[in-house]
C-alpha cells in the first residue's frame, strides 16, 4: 500500500474514532456537555487533533448525527418484510427506531441531538423522514395516507416521547396501534 493511501486510511481511522467517541460522550453524558476537549481527552489526543478533522463542533455534531441517522435507517430497512402483514412491519420499523434511540441515549440529553439535526441540518433531516416516509408507503395499502400513519406513530417514535411511552406494554400498544391503523387503512385500499 503507497504511502498516501496508508495516510488516508489513517485519517479516515482516526474520523471514525473521533465520531464514535463523540457519539459515546452524547449518549452518556448528554449533548451539551459534549465538548471537543472532552472528545480530545476521551482519545488521549489535542483537541487541535480533532479539529484537523472537524472545523467545529457543529460540524462533528453534524458527523454524529449522519451516522445516527444511517444507522437508523439501516435497521428500519433491516425490518421490513415484504411478506409480512401491514400490522406487523409496522410494528416492526416502530420498534427498530425506538432501538436506535434506546442504543445511543443512556442519557434522555444525547437525545437533544435530533433537535440539533433539525436545526443545523435540516436537508438531511429532511431526507431521513422522507426515508422513513417511503418505507411507510411500501408497508401500507394506501400511500396516500402515509403521513398519517407516520403521525399516529410518532408517540413511539419521537425521541423526546421516548421514555414516556416506555413500559412493560409498549410492544403490546405498540402492536395495538399497529392493528388499529391496517384495520383503518383497508376501508380506504
Amino acid at each position: 500500500m503507497s504511502k498516501r493511501r496508508t495516510r488516508e486510511a489513517d485519517t479516515a481511522k482516526t474520523r471514525r474514532q473521533i465520531i464514535a467517541t463523540t457519539d459515546s460522550l452524547i449518549s452518556d453524558e448528554g449533548l451539551a456537555a459534549t465538548s471537543v476537549s472532552a472528545v480530545a481527552r476521551a482519545l488521549g489526543m489535542s483537541h487541535a487533533n480533532v479539529y484537523r478533522h472537524f472545523k467545529s463542533r457543529d460540524d462533528l455534531l453534524m458527523a454524529v448525527a449522519e451516522t445516527w441517522m444511517s444507522e437508523t435507517r439501516t435497521a428500519t430497512e433491516h425490518a421490513y418484510d415484504p411478506d409480512a402483514a401491514v400490522a406487523e412491519n409496522l410494528t416492526s420499523l416502530v420498534l427498530a427506531i425506538r432501538k436506535e434511540l434506546f442504543r445511543r441515549a443512556d442519557n434522555v440529553a444525547a437525545l437533544d441531538l435530533y433537535h440539533f439535526a433539525l436545526e443545523h441540518m435540516p436537508v438531511s433531516a429532511a431526507a431521513h423522514h422522507r426515508h422513513r416516509e417511503a418505507l411507510v408507503v411500501k408497508i401500507i395499502p394506501a400511500p396516500e395516507y402515509a403521513g398519517i400513519v407516520l403521525n399516529a406513530l410518532r408517540v413511539f417514535t419521537d425521541p423526546m416521547l421516548l421514555l414516556a411511552t416506555e413500559s412493560e406494554e409498549t410492544t403490546n400498544h405498540v402492536s395495538d396501534l399497529c392493528r388499529l391503523l391496517e384495520a383503518g387503512l383497508k376501508k380506504y385500499a
